[in-house]
């Protein structure tokens, strides 16, 4: 049996085990043989997708008074939001306001899980404690909370001074970064400006009814009404329970519906959190409040193949999953002869392929199209593609975007909805259950349906079901779908980016070659001997490059101990010679051009004699004790 006919088999065993206590329900050995023919099992699908995340750009970082709070699902990449930003610190090598630090938000009701990397431009940092590591060593340095409540410190910053941030600036309850940057007068650092920074976390924790031992069949310290209990976990059908219920610090609710426990179907939850764990359905991403928390719920629960149902203020799942049907409908159940049956789709408003989008961790964490999703049948019957779009906002994954995208082009191609009276015993059902129909008279003979609404009338007790029809091999079918990503995005390094752009920063005509391989002209040396040690001037000469010379200035270098060996130097990134700033060094390593220091230049090397040569002036001629180290470039 193949892996999908297996998750497909496993799902239907979970449903057929609770259909046994279900009033009215078929004997398990009847529900088992349905089982067994996978051909026959279908699908619930949602019946209208949620709207698109309308939060602005995901990957970059957002910046404002008022901001929304983000709310951070899964293990995902967020720019985070800035709560304070600021440039500070006294003249620093020529150098304005060299410090800056950035406090940014990354998830509200923390702790969250863990932080997994740190990146600049999508690529991630090294980090050795807060310091980076690397091309950015010594320039960036990043302090980071999960958000405990309350956080016992306020982010750091890496040079004190900075205005309007203090320790009481504690951020509780926020995985938040600190991140601390040193500006250079060179520019080899962030010379094309501050990198986009960005972090990917393991986001809010979530209950997870079978860690709880107070639930039944539930094992472990997992309590509802416990955040500090709460657990990590990818699976949509929890996040979607935990959001529900409502998020709470200091038994204010601050985030979520705040329906309550006794408001929601956790066994629902728990069954399709089973049903998330045997596909491997995962959710990832960020969503918002204020905003809609209805349309929040249902992009978590898009994610899972599920859409979330209320039913007399009961909030219930219907989610994609293997249908058994638990009871047949036949006339003798009608309350009411009334029957709403459509008929078939025109041809016009049939659809028959599915572009999914999901979000990538390839490609800079955007949205990219997968494969088209489409079965040959449909497009044999249809005579044509017909394609259309849909995103799948908190889907990370490319498999099960492309599995849900068949689950969605099923539903479209569906007869459209059913919906019957029916006598009080059918309230017992709830939508997502499956059913089928068999009354010919209405051209509905033996119709496998699964339910999407449920309405009691209070006087009579009559159930009013809403059905839609589904497809036969539809989970095999879908859950047996491939994505393909699209090539990689390629990033180009910060170190990188910022060499060229600080290459293109330099003055008109810089090229370090042209320093390496610059001489002079006109140059001489005057040795004199105090008695006591060496006096060395060096006259006012020309450095010639190969597209330009500059005039410098007369140097006076005193105190060259005897028998010393001194190198005199200069570095000049600009070319533009005159009064240049000289340093003496016993290091030719220091003192000529190197990568490391790519604006270098020799002025003079200087080998001291030994003892005193009797004064007097070496007029550029060999000084006593002279070792030929000499004039030099």
């Amino acid at each position: 049996m193949s892996k999908v006919l297996r998750a497909v088999g496993q799902v239907a065993g979970v449903v057929a085990a609770v259909a046994a206590f279900i009033p009215g329900g078929q004997p398990i050995a009847a529900i088992a043989a349905g089982v067994s023919a996978i051909a026959n099992v279908g699908a619930a699908l949602t019946a209208k997708p949620p709207r698109q995340r309308a939060q602005g750009t995901l990957n970059e970082t957002t910046i404002g008074a008022n901001q929304a709070m983000p709310y951070l699902i899964g293990e995902t990449y967020s720019g985070g939001a800035i709560v304070h930003e600021a440039g500070y610190g006294a003249t620093l090598k020529k150098v304005k306001n060299p410090y800056y630090f950035r406090a940014a938000t990354f998830s509200f009701c923390g702790p969250v899980a863990a932080l997994v990397g740190f990146y600049a431009d999508f690529e991630q940092i090294s980090l050795s404690g807060n310091a980076a590591t690397g091309f950015y060593s010594g320039f960036m340095f990043v302090d980071q909370q999960l958000g405990e409540t309350p956080e016992s410190s306020a982010l750091s910053r890496q040079w004190a001074g900075c205005p309007n941030w203090s320790d009481s600036h504690r951020l509780s309850g926020h995985a938040a970064l600190g991140i601390s940057l040193l500006f250079d007068k060179e520019g080899e650092r962030f010379a094309s400006g501050q990198p986009q920074f960005g972090a990917v976390w393991q986001g809010v924790k979530v209950y997870d009814p079978r860690l709880d031992s107070t639930y039944p069949g539930g094992s472990g310290s997992c309590r509802i009404n416990d955040e500090s209990t709460w657990v990590y976990s990818e699976r949509p059908a929890l996040h979607a329970l935990s959001y529900a219920y409502g998020r709470y610090q200091n038994g204010v609710k601050v985030f979520g519906v705040d329906l309550g426990d006794a408001a929601i179907d956790i066994a629902g939850a728990v069954a399709w959190a089973n049903l998330c764990d045997a596909n491997d359905w995962k959710v990832g991403g960020t969503i918002y409040e204020p905003g809609d928390k209805w349309n929040n719920l249902k992009l978590v629960c898009q994610a899972g193949g599920c859409e979330p149902v209320l039913a007399g203020g009961f909030l219930r799942w219907r989610w994609q999953k293997p249908h058994v049907s638990l009871r047949t409908i036949t006339p003798d159940d009608l309350a009411n002869p009334d029957l709403e049956v459509p008929s078939n789709q025109t041809w016009k408003a049939r659809r028959n392929t599915i572009i999914p989008r999901y979000r990538s961790s390839a490609h800079k964490w955007e949205y990219v199209q997968s494969d088209p999703v489409t079965r040959s049948q449909w497009l044999a019957e249809d005579g044509e593609e017909k394609a259309f779009e849909q995103e799948f906002t908190l889907v990370q994954q490319k498999d099960q975007a492309a599995q849900l995208g068949a689950y969605q082009v099923a539903e479209d191609r569906g007869a459209g909805s059913i919906t019957l009276v029916l006598k009080p015993e059918f309230m017992t059902y709830d939508p997502g259950d499956g059913l089928t129909i068999d009354i010919p008279e209405a051209g509905l003979e033996m119709v496998p349906v699964i339910i999407t609404s449920r309405t009691v009338a209070p006087d009579t007790g009559e159930v009013t079901l809403t059905f839609m029809t589904r497809e036969p091999d539809v989970d095999e079918w879908a859950l047996a779908q491939t994505g393909t990503a699209p090539p990689p995005t390629p990033i180009v390094s910060a170190q990188d980016r910022d060499e060229a752009a600080g290459n293109n920063n330099k003055p008109i005509g810089y090229d370090q070659e042209l320093i390496r391989t610059s001489n002079v002209t006109g140059r001489t040396v005057t040795f004199t001997d105090t008695t006591s040690d060496i006096t060395v001037e060096v006259s006012a000469h020309s450095r010639v490059y190969a597209d330009k010379t500059v005039a410098i200035e007369a140097k006076t270098i005193p105190g060259i101990p005897y028998g010393a060996v001194r190198y005199v130097y200069y570095d000049d990134p600009g070319r533009a010679g005159g009064a240049v700033s000289i340093a003496v060094t016993d290091s030719a390593a220091i003192a000529y051009w190197s990568a490391d220091n790519p604006d270098r230049h020799v002025l003079v090397a200087i080998s001291a004699p030994d003892g005193a040569g009797g004064g007097g002036s070496g007029g550029g001629g060999t000084p006593p004790g002279w070792d030929g180290i000499g004039q030099v470039p």
